[in-house]
């Protein structure tokens, strides 16, 4: 319907008349209609078919996402300094945080590794970090060490195996417990055995449950511009702040807004 219609305009055009090129140009449009009801609906479909298998790809990309988060960090928001210790006084600031429910301080210390070569050694206060953990795995008992299986494997150490660490005359072996996405871990009084100076270089932190994206991206602000205040002044750079809640505030905003980097959502 729609080839006749355009030959019949034309013909009309040719022979200048109206009265042809009328009916003419009303049958190619009805015949375009038809064409178009035929083509749109595969054209429609296909985009359907995309759309879906982009969701799902996402859904799926979402939930890897969320797996990896659960294993790279055992809480919600962890706040960490590299090269000097934060101030006594701050975890008890941090935990005062409209938002934080409670928060424990890990002691840090370079010591000697079982191979000879430093490496760094948390120590944590076992009862207090019981209740801010999301992840009971990251939680050594007295006496175990909690080892990322890499070091641990070019320390020629397995499961159970015993593993010790030194520091200036002073020595500790613990029973190995290896966790991947895991530092070295200990009590916090295993870890003073070897360094009875060892100050505060992580602050882990629990979130309220229930909490919106939008008001968990306010506690991580309030808890990282108070942190950076808090810190000395004269360490560089300022601290970092991770952990299951600031990384999931990240992602939701990837996920509702990807022109918005950074920017929460306020979905839960």
């Amino acid at each position: 319907m729609f080839v006749p219609g355009v030959a019949i305009l034309v013909l009309a055009v040719v022979i200048g008349q109206i009265i042809v090129a009328l009916p003419a140009g009303m049958l190619s449009a009805l015949g375009a209609l038809l064409l178009l009801q035929r083509a749109i609906p595969p054209v429609v479909a296909t985009a359907g078919r995309l759309v879906t298998a982009t969701a799902l790809l996402i859904g799926a990309t979402r939930t890897t996402a969320e797996a990896d988060l659960n294993e790279s960090f055992p809480t919600d928001v962890i706040v960490r300094t590299f090269d000097a210790a934060m101030p006594d006084a701050l975890p008890d600031q941090l935990r005062a945080v409209d938002g934080v429910d409670s928060g424990t301080a890990l002691l840090q210390a370079d010591v000697t590794g079982p191979d000879g070569v430093g490496v760094e050694v948390f120590g944590i206060d076992l009862p207090e970090a019981a209740g801010i953990v999301r992840s009971a795995e990251v939680l050594p008992r007295a006496g175990m060490a909690i080892v990322h299986p890499d070091p641990a494997g070019s320390w020629g150490i397995a499961e159970a195996d015993p593993v010790t660490f030194s520091l200036e005359g002073r020595s500790v072996t613990l029973d190995a417990h290896l966790v991947y996405g895991a530092e070295v871990f200990m009590s916090g009084e295993d870890l003073l055995s070897l360094d009875p100076t060892a100050g505060i270089q992580q602050i882990w932190l629990r979130v309220s449950d229930g909490m919106s994206t939008e008001e968990s991206a306010q506690v991580v602000e309030e808890v990282t511009d108070l942190a950076s205040q808090r810190s000395p002044p004269s360490r560089s750079p300022a601290p970092s702040v991770s952990g299951r809640r600031s990384t999931r505030c990240w992602m939701h905003s990837c996920w509702s807004s990807p022109g918005s980097w950074g920017s929460p959502s306020s979905s839960p």
